[in-house]
Order: C-alpha cells, then sequence, then structure tokens
C-alpha cells in the first residue's frame, strides 16, 4: 500500500512541476481540456450549424461518428481505428446507398498521407 502512495504522491508531485514550469514560462493550459473526441466534434457541428456552413455534411458525420463509438477518447485515435470507421461507413453506405456515390467513392480512396 505503501508503495501504490508513493507512486500517486510522486504523479501529483510531477504534474504540479510541468504546471509551475509552464507558468513560469508564459505557458497556459488551454481552458477546456478534451478528452472524448465526440464532445470535441459536438462543438465544432454546433460552430456549423450556428454560421450554416456545410451543416448538413457535419450533421451526417456526427450522427454516423456517434452511432459507430460514443466515447472515442483522443488517445484512441489511431489509423486502424480511422480504417474501422472507414469500413463501417461503407458498410453502412452499401446498406443505404448505391455504391457509385461520390461519398461512398470519397471514402473508398481516402487514403491516409505520410508526414515526412
Amino acid at each position: 500500500m505503501n508503495k501504490q502512495t508513493l507512486a500517486i504522491a510522486e504523479k501529483v508531485r510531477v504534474e504540479r512541476l510541468h504546471q509551475l514550469q509552464n507558468e513560469s514560462f508564459g505557458i497556459k493550459k488551454p481552458a477546456k481540456m478534451y478528452l472524448n473526441f465526440n464532445t470535441f466534434f459536438l462543438e465544432l457541428w454546433e460552430e456549423r450549424k450556428r454560421t450554416g456552413v456545410n451543416f448538413a455534411s457535419w450533421e451526417s458525420v456526427y450522427k454516423q461518428l456517434n452511432n459507430f463509438n460514443k466515447k472515442i477518447l483522443f488517445t484512441e485515435i489511431t489509423e486502424r481505428l480511422m480504417e474501422e470507421f472507414k469500413a463501417y461507413l461503407l458498410k453502412r453506405l452499401h446498406q443505404n446507398s448505391a455504391p457509385n456515390t461520390s461519398i461512398s467513392s470519397n471514402i473508398l480512396f481516402t487514403k491516409p498521407t505520410e508526414e515526412n
């Protein structure tokens, strides 16, 4: 139990040290810390809803994203997860529409880019 308490205390100490160092260099922590990607996307979607720019597309993606997984953490976003979401969308499109639609073509040929 002492080892566990010591590990927790060390974690708190390191986090506080980072906080103090960041404050001394003028680095401020963002006002909102997003852990859940869906929450972050919802705020972006609501902004699109307010402005009306591409709202229908964002609404559709938000709905499909939540049908796919309601709680995607930023730490879980990987190339594999994106491939799974792509497969999910292609399956849904195949069930709901013609396979030659521009959306299914865009999804089908979307490949991740490699950054140097």
